[in-house]
């Protein structure tokens, strides 16, 4: 079974520094923005791309037989929680978490 960690983090950007943050919650979101596409490793994704509407965040990856993996989570603080089961630390640049059962795998992810 292939893991869907479906990580996608739209556009403009993806950061937690703070004044990215505040700014962020300046134009009407409390929330870090990760939007923007990121180099999966781990739990079967290699890329991913985030679309994020204030804390909530829709995730697509493509997969090599030209289908995709799709999820959806939040953010809260500096933690993505997505497709149920899995959640990521949010930590400037990268992303390190891990999906429990059905999946039970561990990943990171980067935006560069």
């Amino acid at each position: 079974m292939r893991a869907v960690v479906g990580l996608v983090l739209v556009v403009a950007g993806c950061t937690s520094e703070p004044h990215q943050s505040m700014q962020q919650s300046g134009v009407g979101s409390a929330c870090v923005f990760i939007g923007g596409a990121w180099q999966w490793s781990g739990c079967g994704e290699t890329k991913c791309v985030m679309y994020q509407d204030n804390c909530d965040v829709h995730i697509q990856c493509p997969t090599t037989s030209g289908g995709e993996h799709t999820g959806g989570g939040t953010i809260s603080g500096n933690v993505f929680s997505f497709n149920v089961y899995c959640s990521a630390t949010i930590n400037g640049h990268t992303l390190s978490g891990q999906c429990t059962a059905p999946v039970n795998c561990s990943f990171t992810a980067t935006h560069p």
